[in-house]
């Protein structure tokens, strides 16, 4: 196989059948690891194979779920004590492992990079591991399932990643997690970056299923009239599912600002789709309701969208509006945490590290009162608001009914 052509094939499976890995295969793996540039020539990095279904079972059960994707892992470790300066370390088995993947997908098997699992020294105690040695990665390698769709992939322009002599012409993430910090189109860019890792496997949402239900049961205890529905920034799919399964006779349209997502969700709920131009909706078509749930708070400049997306209500239409928010101290707490973290750890505060909400993007929970002001000023009623209970996290819901008035009254 050619280089390039493994180039292309490589993808991150997380699906695999339980066809076990030779260990010839293996073998050549772990071999193609020491063909890579090694720091000092230390060769830090050393490998633990698992291929032992129980032992991987007692892994996920106690560890991470991660133990469960594939027939064989690779634990990769490396003896911390005598990494030099710089990530050089780190950097050597950056270039192994990726050497093992190439190698692996030339041998026709799937290979998934793993961090990001607590519960290191429970690996440790579980596989005998010496407390000095540091868990680096866990690598899952098997035959891929080739029956369960991947998403497609999603790469910059390469032109968007390199510039000659100097720092020009490449656009930085905004990885701040200050929603006021941060504009749509740095929002759009970062969900098309994160969204193929999880959108196909529903674990775009960070909030808890019930949180979705309340959402649902709220609508249909208010009895209103409708029968074409928009879900803006639907996203994470995670109410436009329960919506198109709760409301099966109801018409429902999807809306985003990345294509991948309204995409992956018009073909799932056979619904039609709209996308979003920096907060601002063109199609023609009128809606008896539309909802906005659990995404006002991680939406830049949300009054511009609720009163663009208002226009397109139906005379006598409803707007429906869902927001999480953080009790004070909750909110506070996490200030503080960030902050210590930035100061004594190091740690800038960022959308990944510091937010719970990450996988959609910055986060700030309106109040009450500026909900109210985006609905009236774009010439809605207020009709009904409730508050639900505080949940474990430390979190409750406000939602929001109004209901679009007649023009003599604007």
């Amino acid at each position: 196989m050619e280089l390039q052509e493994i180039f292309n094939k490589r993808r991150s499976f997380r699906s695999f059948t339980a066809e076990p890995v030779s260990v010839d295969s293996l073998t050549k793996i772990i071999g193609a690891a020491q063909s890579a540039p090694n720091s000092c020539n230390l060769q830090l990095t050393q490998f633990i194979v698992i291929n032992d279904l129980l032992l991987l079972k007692k892994l996920s059960k106690e560890v991470s779920y991660k133990f469960k994707y594939s027939p064989c892992c690779i634990v990769v470790l490396q003896d911390s004590n005598l990494t030099v300066a710089h990530g050089s370390g780190t950097m050597t088995t950056g270039m192994m492992v990726e050497n093992m993947i190439l190698q692996a997908t030339e041998l026709g098997l799937g290979t998934c990079p793993m961090a990001g699992f607590t519960g290191d020294n429970k690996i440790k105690e579980l596989l005998d591991i010496p407390k000095h040695l540091s868990v680096m990665l866990l690598l899952a390698i098997g035959t891929p399932d080739h029956t369960i769709e991947l998403a497609p992939k999603s790469t910059l322009p390469l032109n968007n990643i390199y510039s000659f002599n100097s720092y020009s012409n490449i656009h930085p993430l905004n990885t701040m997690s200050d929603l006021r910090k941060i504009s749509v189109k740095e929002v759009a860019d970062y969900r098309e970056r994160i969204a193929p890792i999880y959108l196909n496997r529903w674990r775009l949402a960070t909030l808890k299923p019930e949180w979705f239900d309340e959402a649902i049961n709220f609508i249909e205890s208010s009895k209103i009239s409708f029968t074409n529905t928009l879900d803006l920034i639907s996203y994470d799919g995670e109410f436009a599912k329960r919506f198109r399964t709760k409301f099966t006779n109801k018409s429902l349209t999807v809306s985003d600002y990345i294509t991948l997502s309204i995409d992956f969700l018009s073909k799932s709920f056979l619904c039609s789709s709209e996308l979003i131009n920096n907060n601002q909706l063109t199609a023609d078509t009128k809606f008896d309701l539309i909802t906005l749930v659990y995404k006002a708070e991680h939406t830049p400049k949300c009054d511009t969208l609720i009163e663009s997306a208002s226009k397109k209500l139906s005379k006598n239409g409803y707007f429906f509006i869902a927001v999480y928010n953080e009790i004070f101290w909750k909110k506070f707490l996490k200030v503080i945490q960030g902050y210590f973290k930035k100061i004594i750890k190091g740690v800038p505060i960022n959308i990944y590290e510091q937010n719970t909400f990450y996988r959609i993007g910055p986060y700030r929970a309106p109040d009450s009162r500026l909900v109210c002001k985006w609905l009236r000023q774009s010439n809605c009623e207020i009709t009904k608001i409730t508050k639900t209970k505080t949940d474990s996290r430390g979190g409750f819901a406000m939602f929001y009914l109004a209901k679009k008035l007649p023009i003599s009254r604007q």
